[in-house]
Order: structure tokens, then sequence, then C-alpha cells
């Protein structure tokens, strides 16, 4: 095993300290009444609506157009997909009578009504689109040319970058039908533009170049933001609603287990790992250090897989069930970096040299966690499948078993998949490298390559 200095040790110390201080201070800037977040901190927390409480909010029918139940039904499960790609965790709840619907989802620490509202709004959107063989418009500025494709021609759109400039491009996966309508279009117009419209929005105005060679499509435009391809291929994704709707009203939720409930269950968690520390570093000394140092990364690591940490990655809705599921996580970490230093106890015990016992012991760790840290990530990518939207690659990939078992959406359940991915990954970084490290290195410091320092008998 390659031999790992002292500036190791200190150089993970303070990696770790530092992206720590990231994670629970934050980095922001702040110009005007515009605060830009570059790195997310503990405020950034997202709690959900049984610990945080959250935002309720009644969206109506919004014309006089006859409604079944099967339409309330469909309108439940293309908002469940529109909150899941808004990042959103909670539920949507059905009233057939009133042919309304209640949307009840987690906010963050600082309740934004302008933000809340503006994104209710694009919720309650019909999603209405379409495709003209025209980029003309009436006085009206709608749409003067023949629709050729709409909503029911398409399977799906997807963001993407373009291979060759790495312009955000937009990307249609047509069905049977709408592949022979657009093919069709594209013959008639050799060249000239056509438009893409969404909810009386003009998207894009392209020109129609080449041959339509497979069901999936490429559309490009000057003006295209990744952003705005992301907002335009999750709206028409999610599908259009059956009938119009409108925002009725909206307001905050308290906490389901209490006023609280957020600091008894944070003190809680910290409680439980100070008491693992102790234990940790009274029982194997030296080893015991370096395990605590590793699983404090791990810890830190979850509060920044749960927050996103960059800024450009959303944050993950933490409810009862999920931060369980992170404490167990943690626990299967504890379980591991203890077991090793039972192992190095053992093999001192032997008659092995100290840096002979944490070599075998960490050799003799690497199977088992690698073996938990694919199980776990294998859960959540069973989760993300079946619970995430559509048009995520697993979901893809596993399309004949899902048309099979059925799809159910659920925002919740696919977030909590995307944290155990990441949780997987983390562990095996933090006990397959970092620990590793911490342990092998802080056998250069004078006096700490003993037996008894290790945590094993006293020298004789």
């Amino acid at each position: 095993m390659k031999k790992f200095g002292k500036p190791w040790f200190f150089i993970l110390v303070l990696l770790i300290v530092a992206c720590s201080c990231l994670g629970i201070i934050g980095v922001y800037s702040t110009y005007g009444d515009v605060t830009s977040t570059y790195f997310k901190g503990l405020s950034d927390f997202r709690w959900g609506l049984d610990i945080g409480g959250g935002i309720d909010a009644v969206l109506v029918q919004a014309d006089e157009a006859e409604v079944t139940d099967s339409d309330i039904d469909t309108a439940v499960d293309i908002l469940e997909t529109r909150m899941a790609y808004s990042g959103l965790s909670g539920n949507v709840f059905a009233d057939r009578d009133a042919h309304s619907v209640l949307l009840r989802f987690s906010w963050g620490q600082e309740v934004d009504y302008i933000e809340i509202e503006s994104l209710l709004h694009e919720l309650a959107v019909r999603g209405d689109f379409g495709i003209y063989d025209s980029d003309e418009t009436d006085t009206d500025g709608l749409p003067t040319g023949e629709l050729k494709v709409d909503n029911t021609g398409l399977n799906a759109a997807y963001a993407m970058f373009d291979q060759n400039t790495g312009a955000p491009v937009l990307v249609l996966d047509f069905n049977e039908s709408g592949l022979e309508a657009f093919t069709a279009m594209a013959e008639e117009l050799d060249g000239d533009n056509f438009s893409i419209w969404l909810d009386g929005e003009l998207i894009g105005a392209p020109a129609m170049n080449g041959e339509v060679e497979s069901n999936q499509v490429i559309i490009s435009d000057d003006g295209f933001s990744i952003d705005q391809v992301v907002t335009y291929a999750n709206k028409i994704t999610s599908g259009k609603l059956p009938f119009a709707m409108e925002l009725q009203h909206y307001g905050a939720t308290t906490p389901t287990l209490g006023e609280n409930a957020k600091t008894v269950l944070s003190l809680t968690v910290l409680a439980l790992f100070v008491a693992v520390c102790v234990v940790m570093i009274l029982r194997y000394k030296a080893s015991g250090l370096a395990a605590v140092i590793a699983l404090f990364a791990q810890a830190m690591g979850l509060v920044a897989i749960a927050t996103g940490y960059f800024y450009f990655v959303a944050s993950k809705t933490v409810t009862l069930p999920l931060l369980l599921a992170m404490v167990v996580l943690f626990v299967l970490g504890v379980f591991s970096a203890a077991a090793v230093c039972e192992r190095i106890r053992r093999e001192l015990g032997e008659g092995r040299t100290p840096r002979a016992a944490v070599v075998a012991a960490f050799d003799s760790a690497v199977l088992p966690n690698l073996d938990g840290s694919v199980l776990t990530a294998l859960t959540g990518f069973a989760m993300i499948t079946v619970f995430g939207p559509v048009t995520n690659p697993f979901a893809s990939l596993a399309r004949p078993l899902l048309e099979m078992i059925g799809v159910s959406t659920s925002s919740t359940l696919f977030n909590a998949g995307l944290l155990i991915i990441a949780a997987a990954v983390l562990h095996a970084v933090i006990h397959l490298l970092v620990y590793r490290i911490l342990a092998v290195s802080m056998l250069e410091f004078p006096g700490l390559a003993t037996p008894e320092k290790l945590g094993g008998a006293r020298d004789a």
C-alpha cells in the first residue's frame, strides 16, 4: 500500500473543514434586491411538510368546459410530474365535485410569496404545444399557419447541448403520428421557417433544414438559453392539462409534527453524532479519531447532498422518513468505521505491526463497503426509475417493465432516490479512500504508531 505521509492528513483535514464551512455558512452576494448564491448553506436546507411546514395552494377550473373524473385524475398526474420537475416535494389531492386540486408542498427556510406565486402560475399553465407550418403571425401575435403537430404527436422533449457548437437545443421525441405529420411538413417547407408555440408563446421559429431522419428532431435557436430549454422540455413532457386551471388561493402551513419538530429532531441528530464521536475516540484511540474525522466528513456530505451545495443543484426536501434514511445511512458508516477499528485491534492482538494491522483491516473492508454502496445505489436507482418522471434515462431503459407494472410519479420518492444514490457514492468515497488515507497518515506522527494508541493491547 502506498505510504501516505503527514501532509496528507493535514491536507484532508483542511479540505474537510473548508468544505464543511462552506456547507454550513454558504457563500452569497447581494446586489440591490438580488441575492446570488454560489455555495448553499444550512439556510438553504429545505424541510418537509411534517418538519418545517410548507405551502397549500388550490387550483380550480378556469373555463366552463365539461370535466370528468378521468380528467381530474389526469390533471393530478400531470401536476405531480410538474412538481417533480420543479424539485418540489409534496402531494396533489383532487376534489372531483369542485373540479379543483390541492397542491401541498414544502418550501425553504424563508417564504418568498412572489416566487411562490410565480411558480404556482407556472404549474397551472395548460401546456398547450403546437408546431405550425409558418412563422407568420396576425395582429394579435397569434400564428396564422396551419397546426401540424400538437401534444398528442410527442412522446417527450429533452434539453441538450449541441455536440458541435455547445449551444442549448430542444430535442422533440415524436411518436408515429407526430413524426409522419412533421415529415410531411418538412417536405412542403423545404428550407422555409416554421414556428413552435407553447401556451400562446412563440418559443422558436427555425428554418427547416434537411430531411427528417429519425423520430428525434433537434430544434435550435440563437435565442435559446439552457434554463429556457429545460423549462420548455419539462412543460412539454409533463403533458397538456385536460382543462384550463387557475390559482384560486395559497398560503403557508404549519408543520404536521408541531412547531418545535425541527429543533427537536436537529438536536437529537446532533446528540447522536456527538455520542458516536465520544465512544469511537474512547474505545479506539487514534484509529477512532481518524474514524470520527471521516464520519464528520460523511455527515457534512449528507447535509450538502440535501441542500444541493452548489448553486445549480436543486435542494432535496427532507421529510421525517428521509431524515431517518439519512440517519440510517450515517449509522451504516459508523458500523463500517467500527468494523475497521475492531479489525485493527484483532490484527494487533495477533502480533502484527501497527502499519500492517491498519493495512490489513482496510483491505478486508473493501468488498463489504463496496457491496453496501452498490446495493444502496441500486435501491436509489429503483426509486427514481419507478417514481420519477418518464423522461429520466433510467425510466427510458426500463420502459417495457414499467408498462407492465405501471408508473406512479412521486416527487417525494423521486427526490429520496436521488439522495440515496448520492449518499451511496459518498459512503464509498469516505470509507474506501478518505478514512484509509487519514488512518495511514496518522501512523507517521510520533507516538501514534503503537498498539495502545490504536486501541489495541498495551505494549509488553
